[in-house]
């Protein structure tokens, strides 16, 4: 009996149904276990890699082998779908599809893929900083995300049973291509990466960093190779723009590309359905659900897993360590460097490195110092003293009053002419503050410097705890080297000039140097001989000022003349007194004008002159940190 067609089209409605239900309560399961066990992978993945270089081969063993098994098994998932739609192009069972349906092939080759990028992966991500490692495990969401966008995109164009391979395959290729530029954008911009020179001295710099002695001698010997992959890293990361670092960024990417790609392909673990394992066990079908897997089968392939892991592997990896122990000085040597070396500081026992660690936390120290260059300083120190040459023209002018003038005379008469000269020049230089900037330069220099030298303090403190070792008092020991925490401690030379706060005291640069300047023009007679020329007027000032008082003193009478008895007495004697002081003063005013005249230019070059030489010492003194801040200081010595 031929089946009603809407009753066929009813059932079929039904079963598409119960399959977007099924499957959305599959997705909604998967959501939740990849929720829940991602973040227990990520922390095993961390913890295996820590131990994976200081842990004993055992440790080694079982690290490769908990990462290579979810490898294989993703691979293999995926290899047995697509054997499942080639085995379609077949009309027949013949020899070729016998063939084809095969799959020792690709268990052989995911298997040694899996052992081999297990060992590297966690050799690599054992030397990831921490930011390194929250990038890293920035795949997990990145994946899953991917992996939900695909399978929601494909749902509709593939068979069920081929959309969660499919939207698989497509992310654990997309997701490690994101995560590349994720981490080179990340370590470029917040990375505080060592700047090499070339590619030999980055490979040399990790190749030190990389002689940390290691459990495993298998272990040990490849982590000299991690170097080249560390030295590659960093060098490519600081020289973007040259040749050499581009193809080493190849190098490192194609690297960093299989990391990614095995993280992925553990995660896969976490996104296939458990019904979908049957595949991996059963004939090959094409089935919505696959059949369970036959008994005998599932013992086969357990025990074939049983046996290469407890009979080949095992063995095959204790075999490859002791050849690599006999054939490789270097790790025996290491071992008793861990066991019996140590380094004695201050009578106390630290680990081997602990003085090499040290002193690159010094060198570190000296980088971050400061930013600021002794080119810079000068630089600023030139504009400065250029600022003060511009202010010489202003005491010019003061000293070129005529209230100026007779302020001289009257000093002239207390003794005290060269301090009011030396005060008035000293404030005129100083107008304006002209090492301003010169001073905010220095104090944030040393603030970076203060700031630096605690932080060395605290680093050096911290090495020294957590390398510190108590040696049993029956312990055989090597000393490696015995040394005074005063003399490993202390941080090699700062750039001369940050000493110049102890040079120049604490009252400003401006005012320091001024001071030294007014020395320099006291200690060469120039007051002196600004005071003496006044004296050396006045005889010119009397013959000028006689015509002047005899006309006042005639003037006066004239008027006096009106004025019966005594008036003609006192109008002259008025009238010299005013004839004196009118006359004097223009007397005065034509002798200060002729004098500005015939030696404001010399003078004004020698204030010059003295600033320029006070700057040329200034600037030695910046450069040598030889500087002075007395001038009279010992003949050998650099003043300023």
């Amino acid at each position: 009996m031929t089946p009603n067609p809407p009753q066929a089209d009813s059932k079929s409605t039904h079963r598409s149904s119960d399959t977007r239900t099924k499957s959305a309560n599959n997705a909604a399961a998967g959501t939740l276990v990849y929720t829940l066990l991602a973040p227990l992978w990520g922390l095993g993945i961390y913890s295996l890699a820590q131990a994976f270089v200081v842990g004993n081969l055992w440790l080694t063993a079982i690290g490769i082998f908990m990462c290579s098994v979810p490898i294989a098994l993703s691979g293999l998932y995926l290899v047995s779908i697509a054997k499942i739609q080639r085995l379609t192009y077949y009309a027949s069972k013949g020899w070729l599809y016998g063939l084809a349906k095969r799959r020792i092939f690709a268990t052989l080759f995911w298997s040694s893929w899996a052992l081999i990028t297990s060992f590297l992966m966690l050799l690599v991500c054992q030397s990831y900083t921490d930011l390194e490692w929250i990038v890293f495990l920035l795949v997990i969401p990145l994946f899953w995300g991917v992996f939900q966008i695909m399978q929601r995109l494909i749902a509709k164009e593939f068979k069920s049973y081929l959309v969660t391979a499919q939207a698989l395959r497509i992310a654990r290729c997309t997701t490690p291509l994101l995560m590349l530029l994720l981490h080179a954008t990340f370590v470029i911009l917040f990375a505080e990466l060592p700047h090499y020179d070339s590619l030999q001295a980055a490979i040399r710099a990790q190749q030190t960093d990389a002689a940390i002695p290691a459990g495993s001698a298998i272990v040990h010997e490849l982590s000299q190779l991690l170097a080249y992959y560390n030295g590659a890293k960093h060098y490519a990361i600081g020289h973007l723009e040259k040749a050499d670092a581009m193809l080493a960024g190849i190098l490192v990417a194609a690297g960093g590309f299989a990391i990614f790609f095995n993280a992925c392909a553990m995660l896969s673990c976490l996104l296939i359905p458990r019904a979908e394992y049957r595949r991996l066990f059963a004939p090959l079908s094409d089935a919505v659900t696959p059949p369970p897997a036959m008994p005998g089968r599932i013992a086969i392939t357990l025990g074939i897993l049983t046996f290469v892991t407890f009979f080949v592997y095992l063995p095959g990896l204790a075999s490859l360590e002791n050849v690599v122990q006999q054939r490789s000085p270097r790790f025996t040597e290491t071992r008793l460097a861990l066991d019996f070396m140590v380094e004695r500081i201050d009578g106390s026992y630290y680990l081997p490195g602990t003085v090499a660690q040290i002193q690159a936390a010094q060198l570190k120290t000296m980088a971050a110092m400061t930013d600021i260059t002794s080119a810079q300083l000068l630089a600023e120190a030139d504009m400065a003293f250029a600022r003060m040459e511009s202010n010489v023209d202003a005491f010019l002018d003061w000293y070129y009053q005529l209230s100026t003038e007779y302020l001289r005379v009257a000093k002239l008469l207390t003794g005290d002419v060269e301090d009011l000269l030396a005060k008035q020049l000293a404030d005129s230089l100083a107008h304006g503050m002209p090492f301003q900037r010169f001073d905010a330069m220095v104090t944030q220099a040393l603030a970076q410097r203060d700031a630096a030298l605690l932080a060395y303090q605290e680093t050096m403190a911290g090495i020294l705890e957590c390398n510190r070792v108590e040696v049993p008092d029956n312990a055989a020991i090597r000393i490696a080297q015995t040394l005074a925490l005063a003399d490993i401690g202390r941080l090699p030379a700062a750039p001369e000039w940050m000493g110049i706060e102890t040079r120049l005291g604490a009252g400003g640069v401006a005012g320091v140097v001024t001071t030294i300047m007014v020395k320099k023009m006291v200690g060469k007679g120039m007051f002196k001989l600004a005071a003496t020329s006044a004296g050396k007027l006045l005889a010119g000032k009397v013959a000028g000022a006689a015509g002047g008082i005899a006309s006042g003193a005639a003037t006066g009478a004239a008027i006096g003349s009106l004025v019966p008895g005594a008036g003609t007495a006192a109008g002259a004697a008025i009238g010299g007194v005013v004839g004196g002081v009118l006359t004097g003063l223009a007397v005065d005013k034509g002798l200060l004008v002729l004098e500005e005249a015939v030696n404001r230019d010399a003078f004004r070059q020698e204030i010059i002159t003295v600033i320029q030489e006070t700057r040329e010492a200034f600037k030695a003194s910046i450069t040598s940190g030889a500087g002075q801040t007395d001038p009279d200081a010992a003949p050998n010595a650099q003043t300023v």
